[in-house]
């Protein structure tokens, strides 16, 4: 059955969000090239802090600094380079990075 324009199974409550792929908005964000990006969780919808699923092409690239902010990065598929500080991290399916606030460096 082909789903009707505009409908989605998404739901946002106050202390909850059930998020589907068919209600995901795709956009780019600054710093990020050939690279998807999707907010599955912001402030916006009463959180206190922001998960976003970034899908990279093969040559995809994001640089940037974090704000003073945490990052968690976790691979679901496919493999990338991290590098911090001019050290390059490899990691793989299944591999993740934490990186935590300057503050707590």
């Amino acid at each position: 059955m082909k789903s009707l324009f505009g409908f989605t199974r998404a739901v946002v409550k106050p202390r909850y969000a059930l998020l589907t792929p068919d209600g995901f908005v795709h956009s780019a964000l600054p710093g990020w090239s050939g690279a998807t990006c999707v907010v599955l969780i912001s402030p916006a919808m009463g959180a206190k802090f922001t998960q976003t699923l970034v899908t990279l092409a093969l040559d995809g690239r994001g640089a940037g600094h974090t704000d003073g902010m945490e990052f968690f990065a976790y691979v679901l598929d496919g493999d990338c380079v991290l590098t911090l500080s001019r050290k390059k991290h490899h990691l793989v399916n299944g591999s993740f990075a934490f990186v935590p606030p300057p503050a707590c460096v």
